[in-house]
């Protein structure tokens, strides 16, 4: 008696010749193609040819326009491509994380097949090279159904309760670089002539140099005493400085590979906390002018380019969990060498557990900004000492990073929020 079966998935392909795919519960795929005695309304289709490809049953099936190719989902946890001309199987693959196989899309532009899972995995099969391009988590989510639009590059993912839009790019390398041992803290870009480099700090207590092409370290400074909370680099004086959990502040050469501590003029450090955050800003003579001052990103630009140096120089702040921040005049000698010096600190929180978390510096105001515990946001004059020129209150939990565009404050927090405030 024969073992019965049942269908579980159908695809057509249209043409002169159209043909219907069909998946049965015992993984065969049937082929049906038009009866040449019948046409029109009454057109009928016999079964051409049924082969197993799965040991278990066709979910999925999806025709590929313009192609012979079949490619099939299954409850073995596989997908198939075949060719429906032949019958033959001409790349398969198993889920990599040993379930089954929920959605199936092609990208005609790059040929790739576009799988996804119920553990919310999405992977790239190319079917020339016979290899997999990526294979990333991408939701906790189960996907039960993909969708890919070429033109546009946007593959929509169909989950339960949510559906979520990708921009598919492509021609970016992707690599990890695990050489550190510890959280990062920080991380800062430099170009040169040669590449750009890329400087990162972590709690492990290393410093390293990336080439950001060839992304292999190439340099390592090892602090040996206390642990690095913050770092900053300073494109002019081409030094790194960090923050320390015992409210150190290190100055180091890049090229030397020497570090000197910063001290005010009783030798002694500015804070008596952790160092939370560091920025800097390029200054220039006259810089009473707001134009004559730049925040990080901008001055990172611009410190190596002609002429921007002469007469120069960088403020660095430096914020810490004792709610102060303090201002070092950085310059440079007349060999060369960078030299920091103490001009200022102040308390910018007032309440006891207000600890300083985030710092922003503003070159159309001239105003710097501060974050912490609290939520609140305080704007202060750049010149002078602890001057407040505003407060923005709207975050419910502390207040831990800042990115500045012109009058324009944005404000990331522990809750889960990111706020924009016109500041002018």
């Amino acid at each position: 008696q024969p073992k019965e079966s049942w269908f579980l998935s159908i695809a057509i392909r249209e043409g002169e010749q159209p043909s219907i795919f069909a998946g049965d519960s015992e993984g065969y795929v049937h082929i049906y193609k038009p009866d040449s005695g019948t046409e029109g309304d009454n057109q009928l289709f016999l079964l051409a040819w049924k082969k197993q490809i799965h040991e278990l049953g066709v979910s999925r099936i999806l025709t590929v326009p313009m192609e012979s190719f079949l490619i099939t989902l299954a409850y073995d946890q596989r997908f198939k491509t075949m060719d429906s001309l032949s019958g033959q199987v001409v790349f398969e693959e198993s889920n990599q994380c040993g379930v089954v196989f929920n959605g199936v899309a092609w990208d005609s532009v790059c040929q790739d097949v576009i799988v996804a899972d119920e553990k919310g995995n999405i992977g790239f099969y190319n079917l020339y090279t016979e290899s997999c391009i990526v294979w990333k988590n991408l939701t906790e989510d189960p996907i039960i159904q993909i969708h890919y639009e070429p033109s546009v590059r946007k593959l929509l993912l169909l989950s339960p309760q949510v559906l979520r839009i990708m921009d598919v790019v492509r021609g970016v390398k992707f690599s990890e670089l695990n050489e550190h041992v510890g959280p990062i803290v920080s991380m800062a870009s430099r170009p040169t002539p040669q590449g750009g480099l890329l400087y990162t700090a972590a709690m492990d207590n290393t410093i390293r140099m990336w080439d950001a092409d060839s992304l292999e370290s190439i340099k390592c400074l090892k602090e040996k005493k206390h642990e690095i909370t913050a770092m900053v680099y300073l494109p002019r004086a081409n030094v790194i400085i960090t923050g320390h959990e015992n409210s150190d502040l290190k100055m180091w050469s890049v090229d030397c590979q020497q570090d000197a501590c910063l001290r005010t003029v009783s030798g002694t450090n500015a804070h008596s906390n952790t160092i939370s955050c560091l920025i800097f800003t390029l200054m220039f003579p006259g810089a009473d002018d707001p134009g004559q001052r730049l925040g990080s990103d901008d001055a990172s630009s611009l410190a190596d380019s002609e002429g921007a140096g002469v007469g120069a120089w960088e403020t660095l702040i430096a914020g810490s969990y004792d709610r102060q921040i303090s201002f070092w005049k950085v310059t440079l000698t007349s060999d060369g060498s960078a030299m920091a010096k103490f001009e200022r600190a102040f308390v910018a929180h007032d309440e006891p557990d207000d600890e300083v978390l985030a710092l922003a510096y503003s070159g159309v105001s001239c105003s710097v900004f501060t974050g912490g515990n609290s939520g609140v946001i305080r704007k202060w004059a750049f010149g002078g000492i602890k001057k407040l020129q505003g407060e923005f209150e709207g975050h419910e939990d502390s207040v831990v990073c800042f990115a500045v565009d012109a009058n324009f404050l944005f404000s990331g927090s522990v809750d889960c929020t990111v706020r924009i405030w016109e500041t002018s």
